[in-house]
């Protein structure tokens, strides 16, 4: 009677390792429509959103950096964080219809009305931003602004003299070379 056990459990196992092994194994050539995994333009897709995602963070960043480079005091970081943090109250409703919108957006499934809600929404976002700059600007003693300005021209320079970097190489680099089939 152990015997027979034995072996039906054993024949299980050898039946479950096989289903495994097969499920695991992926077609040596991709099916017409689908695209392989380490096909350039999924690779392409993933190092721009890792890239986005890792620009987002530094921006964030790089804007506290501002601030503690302006020396502001305490109480001036509470009524920062204060600030915020209403905005983002004030505009939580408005944030999730933008999510929702850009999910609806990336179906297909956007109406010309929902387009221009979508136009809408964002220029609703982009002055409730504005308000809130505003105000945490007035936070700040009048050196601290002098600052900022300063620190704002130094990084439009920047940003001019890298575009113009970046316009020079493009006239300058060779010309691609088509792909070999």
């Amino acid at each position: 009677m152990s015997l027979q056990r034995f072996l039906i459990a054993a024949g299980g196992l050898v039946l479950i390792t096989t289903s495994v092994v097969s499920a695991q194994q992926t077609p040596s050539t991709p099916t017409p429509g689908s695209e392989s995994i380490n096909s350039p333009r999924t690779r392409q897709e993933g190092a721009r959103r890792r890239r986005m995602k890792t620009q987002g963070r530094m921006s964030g960043k790089r804007k506290m950096a501002a601030l503690t480079r302006l020396n502001i005091t305490e109480e001036q970081r509470q009524l920062n964080r204060g600030i915020r943090e209403r905005n983002l109250a004030a505009t939580k409703a408005q944030r999730e219809q933008l999510a929702q919108m850009r999910q609806r957006r990336m179906e297909g499934s956007l109406s010309d009305e929902d387009r221009a809600r979508f136009q809408s929404l964002r220029r609703e976002m982009r002055a409730s931003m504005q308000s809130m700059r505003s105000e945490m600007r007035n936070t700040l003693n009048e050196e601290q602004r002098s600052q900022l300005d300063a620190m704002r021209e130094q990084r439009k320079q920047r940003r001019e003299e890298f575009m113009n970097r970046r316009e020079e190489f493009r006239r300058t680099r060779p010309a691609p070379q088509p792909i070999q089939p």
